[in-house]
């Protein structure tokens, strides 16, 4: 069964009787829901932001906090020398860590990213960039700083 909703943000009440030929009541369903407005509110965290060794691998977060799906679909490092950022080489960019299928995440999911920093990486300031789609198409860019030391 499915019931058609309202756009309109507010709390819905849904209920199912089910009877027989003769009306007699056989069962009943009832159910509250919860509608809220679309939103694309990404995070994207580490879990350490400054001396990240060499030949290490950054952890960090994809985080959604909308209410849009979200699709995580790639990262990227960056490297800062006093000049714009330079792209850093790292082999494989991004590669879901569970299967090769990329994973949706839904409102308060969040994803996992292990990304290497290469062991060649010289001190200073670098930056991971991640990006995303949503469900309808929209592009996702997120960055977080760190240091390599």
């Amino acid at each position: 069964l499915t019931f058609p909703l309202p756009a309109t943000p507010a709390i819905y009440s849904v209920e199912v009787t089910i009877q027989n030929h003769r009306g007699r009541l056989l069962g009943r369903y009832g159910e509250y829901i919860r509608v809220v407005e679309r939103t694309v509110d990404t995070a994207l965290a580490l879990a350490a932001y400054d001396q990240i060794r060499p030949g290490a691998y950054l952890e960090s977060c994809f985080e959604n906090h909308g209410t849009a799906t979200v699709t995580p679909t790639g990262t990227s490092l960056e490297r800062f020398d006093g000049s714009p950022w330079h792209q850093v080489a790292v082999g494989p960019q991004y590669s879901p860590a569970q299967t090769l299928v990329q994973r949706i995440l839904g409102p308060g999911e969040a994803e996992r990213i292990g990304t290497l920093v290469p062991p060649n990486a010289r001190p200073g300031l670098y930056k991971l960039n991640a990006s995303g789609i949503t469900e309808a198409g929209e592009p996702v860019a997120l960055a977080a700083e760190f240091g390599v030391g």
